[in-house]
């Protein structure tokens, strides 16, 4: 019985290709092959430790649960312009960042893990300014590029829901703090953040690589971050929007996200966060 040999790829790949496409092939997969192999060994690490450490398990737990509940969540029928779609749209990019976020942790892509757990967190907040004013629903749904750069921003959501709810200002200020903290961990290219997140001494890191201390600080970020995703996707889609078999599970869910806070907190003060990689 034949079969294609790792080396023989190329040439297999590449048999029917133009010569541009064999020269790029011939360049491209040897950098590719090497990048696989480094993600590979990182998340055969990371999976050991997750394994040793209870902790890590119980945050590992927590991120699963709750993205399976959400995929579960987002499935149902309505119209493409009705504010119920908006919500679901809203809980498919969710879910995309949450698994993504979770597949680069795992992966030891740190930095870029960043950029998909602060796109979670507007989400987040958007839902909740949905859950307390239903007219924004369709005003987002209808903003042109400008309104949605002005009206829809992190900053000024914040401040909207600060106005309308002062009981959540420090939820609210807690939720900020994450939020540029994330920023400048790795999505702004601050020579702070790249030495933050890829140098440890004597070492200037590239690709992936594991580090026990950034891969344990943002399964934590994580669980926390799932978890408000199914508290505001579930608060938006409303109790008469949900099946009787899924309530019973987002019962459950809460359980288990209540014991998680309680042991873990939830988000850190400013005063906290910024000892957080130290």
């Amino acid at each position: 019985m034949g079969g294609i040999l790792p080396h023989d790829r190329t040439s297999v790949v590449a048999s029917g290709s133009s010569h541009v496409e064999q020269t790029l092939l011939s360049v491209l997969l040897p950098s590719a092959d090497r990048s696989v192999y480094a993600t590979q060994c990182a998340t055969k690490k990371a999976l050991v430790e997750v394994a040793g450490h209870s902790e890590w398990q119980e945050h590992v737990t927590l991120i699963d649960s709750s993205i399976m509940l959400l995929g579960q969540l987002v499935h149902g029928s309505g119209g493409t312009a009705d504010d119920l779609f908006a919500i679901r749209c809203l809980g498919s990019r969710l879910y995309n960042d949450c698994a993504t976020t979770f597949i680069l942790i795992l992966s030891g892509y740190y930095q870029t893990s960043t950029m998909a757990m602060r796109d979670a967190l507007e989400c987040c907040l958007l839902l909740k300014l949905f859950t307390v004013d239903r007219t924004e629903i369709k005003r987002w749904r209808e903003a042109t590029r400008k309104e949605s750069m002005r009206d829809f921003k992190f900053g000024h959501i914040r401040k909207l829901l600060e106005n309308k709810n002062d009981s959540d200002k420090n939820f609210l200020e807690r939720l900020d703090t994450a939020h540029k903290l994330l920023c400048e961990y790795g999505v702004h290219p601050t020579f702070k953040s790249i030495r933050t997140m890829q140098f440890k001494k004597p070492q200037l890191y590239y690709g992936s690589f594991f580090n026990e201390k950034m891969c344990g600080h943002f399964l934590a970020e994580l669980a926390r971050i799932s978890s408000l995703m199914i508290y505001e996707f579930v608060r938006a889609l409303g109790n008469n929007n949900i099946t009787p078999d899924l309530q019973k599970q987002y019962i459950l869910w809460s359980k288990q996200a209540y014991e998680w806070i309680s042991k873990y907190k939830t988000f850190p003060t400013k005063k906290q966060a910024g000892k957080a990689l130290e």
